[in-house]
């Protein structure tokens, strides 16, 4: 802690220690506002809210205050309070006053509640504006005592530049009237900046082929929503993807020639020079910040195609460098400073000093924790303005995992006060597509807390009752009790991660194959999932009442998800004792296929309701544009179950007939029950062809990159081999023991060799069971030793094989080496006997 910080946190405390000296002996004697203010003090008594008319005064030196005098209207309107006439005596006021005498940029103000008098007084109109959005709190949080508990408040923030950064371009495209919703919600947060990340969804002049119609952005609404923003004081902050993640953008065939493949823009085609230009020509000035967005993260196809002849000669860090300030140009052409993702001159620092110096830096990690002092300091003694980005973790999940978030939140922005840079990001990435932002306000409330009033611990629960009473004015905990039984999911195996894709994994199989399910951990789900939305559901919200709303949605979802699983087993036990009695016993047998049928019936109905809820919850906040792409998934779901549904339809009117009903294979109920730790996700080289290598097991295709035993990869690291580039990359099984990787590589050639990889850590020095099953020749090497190998093609059989593992104390990596020759190629790999948490391709033991 800095001096400053360690005198402001004496005085605080001194604060403290008086107004529990002084304050009335009551609970009411806390702050309940978001964020929490820097200093507070309680004295005895309060103002009360509706006992008699209250008049409204302004001292504001002609500056506008009807946005303020508005706001305080309606807060006062819903806490029963009944505004003075004309004729009224004006005893009891609530006083708005502008002293103008503060510095450009000055944020603060003071609150002063007596028994007959508040006063909100600023010496500039954002100071005034965050006082009321504070005063606004406190009539909602306060509305049913009817009191407001006298006390005084002096209040600034923190960081300058407090900001949420919302991703539009990955599915939910944001209505103009839903984003001006998050103006209003941001401001009253006390949030100054928001972006929205942009590749495609802009619509402009020079290239109206590339937005998609029913999903798109005009440059006119951007301006209306800048001078919308500019009233909250909230800088809206020009965003426009220019140069990796330009897959949108490059799908659309008269852009398809410009990319370096499929996922990024070439930088050196005067083409594509010519297309951005014309792109932030009309961006860059539908935003009225001194900053502007290009992003230009994550250029993982850099010299892989138009582009490789100038990386081959100046290298990649050269030619990313040439982009960048060929764009800086662009950005000052429009007199805008350009702010850049920090990724990637962190992984080449020697080209830091091309990047000019008014460049503002964004650095980015969403992890719980890491060395976020790290990686701000090194870009901040380069010379560069920075800005913090944490992250609300919610990519590829069903819903946010904010015990993880709140960590992040607290510690890289934590870093951000500590280190004095320019301020921090609050990003909500929408990766998977089917993201509702109304999952997010509880993680952008603390985000709000730690950028205005940043703290040195967590503290959920003091956050927590000040979220409930001063945001949402609750009269009870149900709203927050609700999601901590909600967030105990996050520790069951099934839902483990809150991953989006054990939506999308079918539990019928195919129609004339046996699927496996693993029922462990279901029934917590069910009974978890049902206590959740029940408690949501009771949840007495003032306002925002929406928030609560989708949370119920996810509560069903996860219901259903457990109902789908346990009905499934259940329904296929069902059918097959129908098969086994439909001769001796067909009364017997007819009542286990009516038993069947409801089952079924009870699954494709839920997930009916979810297909219905989920539209109507994504057209609140987003354009249509996309949702079909997510509904679609649903309906598959119900198509299936429907599909079972019918074919047992079949065998109860071949069982009434006296006819044989269809085997269980047929009816797509051959279902067993499965149990094992399986590893679905795996970090995945791309596949290498394999030629007419008479063994493949004997090549290391990574030899030129150090070799297999020395294989440690990490996300989109590349590899070269006989002069061409492989990426690693992530991917996840879609059934829950077999990974098929023709399905997930569906080019590959017939013969290929896959490597897989996954981090193992392990709480001590232990030999570990594994079960391996493989479709042809497959070599397991943990930490760089061989420990299993098959050679030959062979039918896959689930855990044919059972080998030890020799784990030490701590991480352990495990590499997979698989070989296609013309066939299938499947793999399943186990740990039969252990507790395993798993987090996308690292795994954990627990027991």
């Amino acid at each position: 802690m800095n001096k400053n910080n360690k005198l402001r946190a004496s005085a605080t405390s001194c604060l403290a220690l008086l107004a529990c000296l002084t304050a009335a002996p009551t609970t009411a004697a806390e702050t309940v506002i978001v964020p929490a203010p820097q200093e507070v003090s309680f004295g005895r008594g309060s103002f009360d809210i509706n006992d008699e008319p209250i008049a409204l005064s302004v001292a504001s030196g002609g500056v506008d205050l009807s946005l303020e005098l508005e706001q305080l209207r309606g807060e006062l309107a819903r806490a029963g309070a009944v505004l003075a006439g004309g004729g009224d005596a004006a005893g009891v006021t609530v006083h708005l006053e502008l002293t103008g005498s503060g510095k450009a940029g000055d944020e603060s103000y003071r609150l002063r509640v007596e028994k007959r008098r508040v006063t909100v007084e600023a010496a500039s109109e954002p100071g005034l504006f965050y006082g009321v959005q504070s005063l606004k709190q406190l009539l909602r949080a306060h509305a049913a005592a009817g009191a407001i508990p006298v006390q005084s408040i002096s209040d600034w923030p923190d960081l300058k530049f407090r900001g949420v950064l919302d991703d539009i371009s990955r599915g939910p495209v944001p209505t103009v009237d839903y984003i001006r919703h998050q103006i209003d919600r941001l401001s009253e947060l006390k949030f100054n900046r928001l972006s929205y990340y942009s590749e495609h969804i802009i619509q402009t002049r020079s290239h109206p082929e590339v937005a998609p119609p029913a999903g798109s952005i005009s440059i006119p609404e951007w301006k209306g929503l800048s001078a919308y923003a500019r009233e909250r004081h909230v800088t809206l902050v020009g965003n426009y993807q220019s140069f990796g993640h330009f897959e949108k953008s490059l799908a659309h065939p008269a852009v398809r020639a410009l990319g370096e493949k499929d996922r990024m823009i070439s930088p050196v085609l005067p083409e594509s020079r010519a297309f951005l230009k014309g792109m932030l020509d009309e961006v860059i000035p539908a935003f009225d910040a001194p900053y502007f967005c290009i992003n230009s993260d994550e250029t993982f196809d850099l010299g892989q195609g138009y582009s490789k002849v100038a990386v081959d000669k100046k290298g990649l860090g050269e030619v990313y460098a040439d982009h960048i300030n060929w764009l800086h140009q662009q950005a000052s052409r429009h007199d805008v400073r350009m702010m850049l993702w920090a990724d990637i001159v962190a992984k080449h620092p020697e080209i830091a000093h091309r990047i000019p110096k008014d460049t503002i830096m964004m650095p980015w990690d969403y992890s719980a924790t890491g060395d976020f002092v790290g990686m701000i300091t090194p870009l901040a003694e380069a010379g560069y303005d920075v800005i913090a980005t944490a992250g609300i973790l919610n990519s590829y999940r069903i819903i946010p995992n904010f015990d993880e978030a709140r960590q992040n939140l607290r510690n890289f922005i934590g870093a951000a006060v500590e280190t004095g840079i320019l301020g921090a990001w609050t990003t909500v990435w929408d990766d998977g597509g089917m993201a509702l932002f109304n999952h997010d306000w509880y993680g952008l409330a603390y985000a709000a807390d730690q950028s205005w009033h940043a703290t040195g611990s967590v503290e959920k629960d003091d956050f927590e009752r000040r979220l409930r009473a001063g945001v949402y004015g609750a009269t009870d905990s149900a709203f927050t009790d609700a999601l901590d039984v909600l967030f105990e999911l996050d520790g069951l195996k099934p839902t483990r991660g809150f991953k989006d894709q054990i939506l999308w994994r079918n539990a019928i199989p195919s129609r004339g194959e046996t699927g496996h399910i693993d029922a462990a951990g279901w029934a917590d789900v069910l009974e978890r999932a049902g206590r959740a939305g029940e408690l949501m559901g009771e949840a007495r919200l003032a306002v925002y009442r929406e928030d609560a709303d989708v949370y119920v949605f996810s509560a069903a979802l996860f219901e259903t998800l457990a109902k789908t699983r346990l009905n499934a087993l259940d329904a296929a036990a069902n059918y097959s004792l129908a098969s086994r009695y439909q001769f001796q016993d067909p009364l017997l047998a007819r009542r286990h296929l009516l038993k069947t049928l409801d089952l079924l019936s009870e699954v494709a109905g839920g997930w009916r309701q979810l297909h219905d809820r989920y539209e109507s919850l994504w057209l609140r906040e987003n354009h249509s544009y996309s949702l079909d792409h997510v509904l679609d998934r649903y309906r598959e779901h119900i198509d299936n179950w429907s599909d079972a549904h019918a074919r047992v339809k079949v065998s109860l009117r071949d069982l009434d007939m006296a006819r044989a009903i269809e085997a269980p294979t047929n009816v797509r109920l051959s279902i067993e029950p499965l149990s094992g730790q399986y590893f679905m996700g795996w970090l995945e080289l791309d596949a290498f062809p394999a030629g007419d290598t008479a063994a493949p097991l004997d090549v290391d295709y990574l030899a030129e990159s150090g070799g297999e035993a020395a294989a440690r990869p990490k996300v989109t690291n590349t590899i070269v081999s006989d002069g061409r580039k492989y990426r690693w990359h992530r991917v996840l099984a879609n059934a829950p023991d077999v990974v098929d990787l023709l399905s997930l590589n569906p080019s590959a050639p017939e013969q290929t060799v896959i490597y897989e990889f996954a981090e193992l850590t392990s709480p001590d020095d232990r030999l570990a069971k594994a079960t391996v099953g493989s479709t042809g020749s497959i070599e397991v090497f943990v930490n760089g030793e061989s420990v299993y190998r098959h050679d030959g093609e062979r039918p896959l059989v689930i855990d044919e094989d059972t080998i030890r593992l020799p784990l030490k104390t701590g991480k352990n990596y495990v590499l997979l080496k698989l070989v296609r020759n013309g066939g299938d190629m499947k793999f399943s790999f186990s740990l039969p006997d252990s507790q395993v948490a798993a987090h996308k391709n690292r795994y954990q033991i627990l027991n």
